[in-house]
C-alpha cells in the first residue's frame, strides 16, 4: 500500500513539474509581431517623401547620393475658364485651348509652375512637364498640355526654337498647363530622371 502510494505521489510530482515547464511564450509572441508591425510601418513612414507643401524642394540625386538638382512647385492653378475660350480654328469649327491641345480628351487645365537649381555641372532643360506625369483623382495621367514660353503657348512635345535652360548653378521658373480628363481639387505630380535614375513626388491641392 505505501509502495503504491509512492507511486502515485511521485507521478503528481511529475506532471506537475511538467505544467511548471510548459513556459507561455504567447505574450512574447505578440510583442514580437508587434515590434514587427511597427518597424515595417516606420519603414514606410520614411520612405513615403511624397512633398505636400507649395515651395518645398525635392532634390533629383544620383546612384552615389550626389545631389545634382531640386525641384519645387510654386502655384497649381485651375485655368479652365480662361482656357475654355475659343482661339483656334478645327476641323469642328473653332476650339479652345483645351480642346486643341487635348484633342478633346481634357475637361480641366491646371497650371503648374516650377522653380529648378541646377547643380548637376551641366546645363539643364526647364522644368516644364511634357515629361513628367501628373495624375488626377482618379490616378489617369494628363491627356496634353502645353508649355508658356514668354507670350506663347507651345504644345507639349514640340520646340518654338527659343525653350529656356537652366545653366549650371544657377535657378530657372517654367509654368505647364496640363489637361485632365477628371476634374481634381487635388494632384499628384511626378518628375521622373531617367539620367539619375531618381524622382520627385508632389502631391498638392489645385486653386482656383
Amino acid at each position: 500500500m505505501k509502495k503504491t502510494l509512492i507511486v502515485c505521489a511521485s507521478a503528481l510530482l511529475v506532471l506537475s513539474l511538467s505544467a511548471c515547464g510548459g513556459v507561455d511564450n504567447t505574450g512574447k509572441e505578440n510583442k514580437a509581431d508587434n515590434s514587427a508591425k511597427e518597424s515595417k510601418q516606420e519603414k514606410k513612414k520614411k520612405e513615403d517623401t511624397t512633398i505636400t507643401s507649395l515651395n518645398k524642394f525635392g532634390t533629383i540625386k544620383d546612384q552615389d547620393g550626389k545631389a545634382k538638382y531640386q525641384i519645387s512647385i510654386n502655384s497649381v492653378k485651375d485655368v479652365t475658364k480662361k482656357n475654355s475660350v475659343p482661339e483656334f480654328d478645327g476641323e469642328n469649327g473653332e476650339e479652345s485651348n483645351l480642346e486643341h491641345y487635348t484633342n478633346n480628351l481634357g475637361v480641366q487645365a491646371v497650371q503648374i509652375t516650377v522653380t529648378m537649381k541646377n547643380n548637376s555641372g551641366e546645363e539643364l532643360s526647364a522644368p516644364y512637364l511634357e515629361n513628367a506625369t501628373v495624375l488626377d483623382e482618379k490616378d489617369t495621367n494628363f491627356v496634353g498640355g502645353w508649355k508658356l514660353i514668354g507670350s506663347s503657348s507651345v504644345e507639349f512635345g514640340y520646340s518654338n526654337g527659343t525653350d529656356p535652360i537652366v545653366k549650371d548653378e544657377s535657378s530657372g521658373v517654367a509654368a505647364s498647363v496640363v489637361g485632365l480628363q477628371n476634374k481634381s481639387k487635388e494632384i499628384t505630380i511626378i518628375f521622373n530622371s531617367e539620367k539619375f535614375h531618381d524622382n520627385i513626388k508632389f502631391k498638392l491641392p489645385v486653386t482656383e
